[in-house]
């Protein structure tokens, strides 16, 4: 337990968690991301379409953010601390190791 005087950690991404962000074009659209790997600057999502993609991640006074789809001027951002929900297992995560 951290005394009140201590400041908290930061939000950081974490691998078994999903997520999520809206479009800035489309407000009703939602994308979401699925952690499967972190290293200390990078984590591997799986988006929703099933393909993964290794993703920088930056570090900013409210925790940790990442542009899964690369940087342009409407680019989705997902940030650790917003809109975070536990993944859910995939066929592919069942599937036995040969």
């Amino acid at each position: 337990m951290t005394s009140p005087d201590e400041p908290t950690p930061p939000p950081t991404f974490a691998v078994g968690w999903t997520y999520s962000t809206r479009s800035i074009i489309d407000h009703e659209h939602v994308t979401s991301y699925a952690v499967v790997a972190r290293t200390a600057k990078f984590i591997t999502i799986r988006h929703d379409d099933g393909h993964t993609s290794r993703v920088g991640v930056k570090t900013g006074d409210r925790g940790e953010w990442a542009l899964p789809e690369g940087s342009y001027s409407m680019a989705p951002v997902i940030h650790a601390d917003r809109n975070r929900t536990p993944t859910r297992p995939t066929p592919a995560d069942h599937q036995p190791a040969s």
